[in-house]
């Protein structure tokens, strides 16, 4: 082998060694808070919350500074997933757990308050003409506590990058949801049977993706869906 060669022969295994190297760092798990209490998360979210990576998951509309309820609702959510977590066998799957429930319910909110009054009152009991405002508001508190959430697994955990297991689910759950929405307002207002079969098919798919989410690695990514995510 020539010199030169071997110099090419030197550097691209230089090369393969640096990006294993920084492959195998991303992927460690090395969490800066780990004797974090959700207490401390909340006074630190607070201070840095528009510049949590996660926001790009919330719409524009229900973007912005949180009213003191909202912070207050979302910080009680916080703090008893807290408390489930530390009985669970596995805290930070307890995380994901609650994690999971808050962004599932703040998607349904979303679908729906995309719908007409008419539907609102069909798929949610109780609701009147001109309670708007309430959805947006529990819209808001979900969102709120599961960018908390995400903040405490991050800093305890190091289970929270961009494009992981939450974005991955986000992406494909918020379509099904927005359809799956759809199609109730067909099953109770037009009495669609076939309707209420394709509910029950979005139903496993969204079981599916709760059980690819949680099951997934720390701070693997994934390559985003093409799917759209709003209409």
């Amino acid at each position: 082998m020539s010199l030169r060669h071997f110099v090419y022969a030197l550097v691209a295994a230089v090369i393969v060694y640096i990006a294993r190297e920084l492959k195998r760092r991303r992927l460690r798990v090395n969490p800066r808070r780990p004797e974090l209490s959700m207490a401390e998360a909340v006074e630190l979210f607070g201070r840095g919350a528009d510049r949590d990576p996660d926001r790009v998951l919330v719409p524009d509309h229900l973007r912005g500074v949180p009213p003191p309820s909202v912070l207050e609702a979302a910080a009680r959510t916080a703090q008893e997933a807290e408390q489930q977590s530390l009985r669970a066998a596995s805290a930070r799957q307890a995380i994901r757990e609650a994690i999971l429930a808050q962004a599932t319910l703040a998607l349904k909110l979303e679908a729906i308050l995309a719908r007409d009054e008419r539907a609102r009152a069909a798929l949610i009991a109780g609701y009147q003409p001109g309670m708007e405002e309430l959805l947006v508001e529990g819209a808001r508190i979900c969102h709120e506590s599961w960018r908390l959430l995400r903040f405490y697994a991050r800093l305890k955990f190091d289970d929270a990058v961009p494009e992981d297991w939450f974005h991955r689910y986000v992406r494909l759950a918020r379509p099904y949801i927005r359809e799956k929405v759809r199609l109730a307002e067909a099953a109770v207002i037009e009495m669609d049977e076939g309707a209420r079969r394709f509910i029950e098919i979005y139903d496993l798919l969204l079981a599916d993706l709760k059980k690819e989410a949680l099951a997934a690695p720390p701070k693997k990514r994934f390559v985003p869906p093409d799917l759209p995510e709003s209409g």
